[in-house]
């Protein structure tokens, strides 16, 4: 296991990156906004943050619903189930930051080849593995189908996070109801991005 994770890394340093950048905006009116386009000339740049871009590492954004309700999140990139190569489901690891606090949670994705599968309600050994030291197996089924884990270990996962450490998810999708693990990357940026969406959440009425 430790050969193959140093060997993912070299290959991670030694490709080309493309960089996506998020520009933190003070604008006449005393709004903060972030986009993805320089600032107007009225408006001044706080912040200017490059971020790596969404195939290689955790990435800010902020959203904003049909009810004008916004939200600032972290979100990793695609991490696949089963094998490396012909995954059976993708899923995304996302954090929301929001004034009382931050939810994660894992939503199922779609990508080239591999259709967008449900989560199985049966979450009976679902749950993430840290660096192999932690499971954290506090998780349920939301309505919105996403598998949203409990305060503590999101507070846990989020820490985890921070210091860029490995981690191994274990899911059942609603085809098969099997336990299948992720390939168990680690995935850099999550700090940078991590900063953006708190700066984000002060600007949230």
């Amino acid at each position: 296991m430790k050969t193959r994770l140093l060997v993912i890394s070299i290959l991670l340093v030694a490709s080309p990156v493309a960089f996506a950048t998020t520009y933190k905006c003070k604008m006449a009116d005393g709004r903060t906004v972030f986009q993805d386009i320089p600032c107007a000339p009225e408006a001044r740049t706080e912040h200017v943050g490059a971020q790596r871009d969404a195939g290689s590492a955790w990435q800010f954004e902020k959203r904003t619903d049909g009810n004008g309700k916004s939200g600032c999140f972290v979100q990793s990139p695609s991490i696949g189930f089963g094998s490396r190569y012909r995954p059976v489901a993708v899923a995304r690891l996302r954090v929301e930051y929001t004034k009382e606090g931050e939810i994660a949670e894992l939503v199922s994705a779609a990508e080239p080849g591999t259709p967008s599968m449900p989560f199985s309600t049966n979450t009976n050994g679902v749950g993430i593995n840290i660096a192999g030291q932690a499971f954290l197996s506090d998780v349920h089924l939301s309505p919105s189908g996403t598998l949203r884990f409990g305060a503590k270990d999101t507070a846990r996962l989020v820490k985890q996070l921070q210091a860029e450490e490995s981690f191994v998810v274990r899911a059942r999708h609603i085809k098969s109801d099997a336990l299948f693990d992720s390939t168990g990357d680690r995935i850099d940026g999550f700090v940078a991005a991590q900063q953006l969406a708190q700066d984000c959440v002060a600007t949230i009425r």
